[in-house]
């Protein structure tokens, strides 16, 4: 992580702490930005209601709270959102000055528009509830449509994490540049997966697909794909629901005459 220090005069005005979706992601930010962990005390009972506290003063300082809304350990995605604006909202009742919530990944962000009537728009619901909640700020990572951030009705910042992986993703690539080639699994990652192509010098390969109506995490694929063959795939992907997503994408894609044939293992040809 790149080394960011505070200025000291800020410090004072700071307090920066930590949901528990991922703990290490804020203690290496507190590292990288020179500052402590603010203390807070969460709580589970035992009917599931969360308790949190702040266990010292955030009167007039920035509070920013680190909480990605992720399914990690006995924490749900739900659960994390919900802890997240607990934690934002004590913050508010507490006199903070402001507050910025940093959700690496937004809970709902793929449910972004109404693909069907009668359905709900998860990420527009989720950036309300954040809002209500206290949060003045929101930092965010990658979302799948950027668009969507406007209903926050505040100051947001967009981050991008994708020259970090094309810089790790180049000294992956060994040999003959032919021998590789980036495939786009849908029309909704084309664009991005063309970003990559096109930066590691690479071809690209778009495909099509479509979803079971009964399980959205099926996938069904038609057509095949002759330019893949026998080359090492490197498959732009952002959100994974399980792993019958992408155990789905590799059983279809690794059938001859696909990316390396029918005999390699899943690790050796797909990255």
């Amino acid at each position: 992580m790149t080394d960011t220090k505070l200025p000291d005069q800020y410090h004072e005005k700071l307090f920066l702490t930590s949901g528990e979706a991922h703990p290490d992601l804020a203690k290496r930010i507190a590292e990288s930005m020179g500052v402590g962990l603010g203390r807070v005390m969460l709580r589970t009972h035992p009917n599931t209601e969360q308790y949190v506290r702040y266990e010292e003063s955030v009167r007039g300082q920035h509070v920013m709270i680190v909480q990605p809304h992720a399914r990690t350990g006995s924490m749900s995605v739900n659960g994390s959102l919900h802890q997240h604006l607990e934690m934002i909202y004590a913050a508010k009742l507490a006199s903070a000055k402001e507050i910025t919530a940093v959700a690496p990944n937004l809970a709902g962000a793929r449910q972004d528009r109404q693909a069907k009537g009668r359905e709900s728009v998860s990420a527009a619901l989720n950036l309300r509830m954040l809002k209500l909640a206290g949060a003045t700020r929101i930092v965010t990572v990658d979302l799948h449509s950027p668009q969507t951030l406007p209903v926050f009705d505040g100051p947001t910042d967009h981050l991008t994490a994708q020259p970090l992986l094309r810089e790790t993703l180049r000294k992956l690539i060994v040999g003959d540049p032919d021998n590789y080639v980036v495939i786009s699994p849908d029309i909704g990652h084309s664009k991005t997966s063309a970003r990559h192509a096109q930066a590691l010098g690479l071809d690209v390969v778009h495909m099509n697909k479509t979803r079971d109506p009964q399980d959205p995490t099926k996938i069904i694929r038609q057509e095949k794909v002759l330019e893949v063959a026998d080359r090492t795939c490197l498959i732009s992907y952002k959100y994974l629901i399980d792993r019958r997503t992408l155990k789905s994408f590799y059983g279809w894609i690794r059938k001859p005459p696909m990316c390396g044939g029918g005999n390699n293992s899943f690790g050796s040809r797909f990255m």
